[in-house]
């Protein structure tokens, strides 16, 4: 599996329109990167950040680990819980766990 590539240029676009600008305030370093920051460094990132400070749970960062063809299986099931939230499976995960 191939890594995804980084979107340097893309990001750099981004940047510079007026109505995303306050978007790289609090990642700056995203701009002048050339790859993806590791689980750690967008928990450091998210930890210094006062706004995601004043949360009511604290969000962490993990790898993802990628599942064998019975638990993907048995998440379907769970998908199909009527008391589930009403989202997709990966904002709930979120949601749930407070693991991003």
């Amino acid at each position: 599996m191939t890594e995804p590539v980084y979107p340097k240029a893309e990001f750099q676009a981004m940047a510079v329109q007026p109505s995303l600008a306050q978007l790289w305030t609090k990642t700056p370093d995203l701009l002048r990167r050339d790859s993806w920051p590791d689980c750690q460094e967008w928990q450091n990132i998210l930890d210094e950040t006062p706004e995601w400070k004043a949360l009511p749970a604290h969000l962490e960062f993990e790898l993802d680990i990628k599942i064998g063809q019975r638990r993907k299986r048995k998440l379907t099931k769970q998908k199909d819980d009527p008391l589930r939230p009403a989202l997709r499976r990966y904002e709930s995960t979120i949601v749930e766990t407070h693991r991003i």
